[in-house]
């Protein structure tokens, strides 16, 4: 956790909007098979230093790089009235992101977080996301709802 606050040592830069996330390999590339693929690729020793990511919000990656280095998620107290989902502007984004990025911690618990939220107002919509992100939201305790 220390390591994830204070950056120092830091080999390897993701960048997301006007976000700089200073990460370290050792860290996240056992954690992650994308990132391992990534900083390993040809094993010519010529491993990236930099990495722009456009593809999640910045929030998103800050999120799930917190998740790496503490196995943790604060969602913190933001829950929307509307919604039983705590943080629901992350929730998704992170399941699809923790499943392009193979994390599978995290995706398991943005799954369960969905899963025990179903109902009848958004099952169709989760079975769509599910469906297109091959994620598992729906198993035997869920479909109880």
């Amino acid at each position: 956790k220390r390591a994830w606050k204070l950056s120092l040592f830091s080999d390897l830069t993701i960048c997301s909007g006007d976000l700089v996330f200073p990460i370290h390999k050792a860290i996240v590339c056992p954690q992650s098979p994308y990132f391992h693929a990534l900083c390993n690729w040809g094993n010519t020793g010529n491993s990236p230093t930099f990495i722009q990511n456009d593809e999640e919000l910045p929030e998103v990656i800050d999120a799930l790089l917190e998740f790496v280095y503490t196995n943790n998620l604060d969602f913190g107290d933001d829950t929307d009235s509307s919604s039983a989902l705590p943080r629901h502007d992350l929730v998704i984004p992170m399941l699809i992101a923790a499943n392009r990025y193979s994390i599978l911690e995290c995706k398991e618990m943005m799954e369960d977080i969905i899963g025990s939220n179903l109902d009848i107002d958004n099952v169709l919509s989760l079975a769509i996301l599910a469906d297109q992100h091959q994620v598992f939201v729906f198993n035997s305790n869920h479909l109880c709802f």
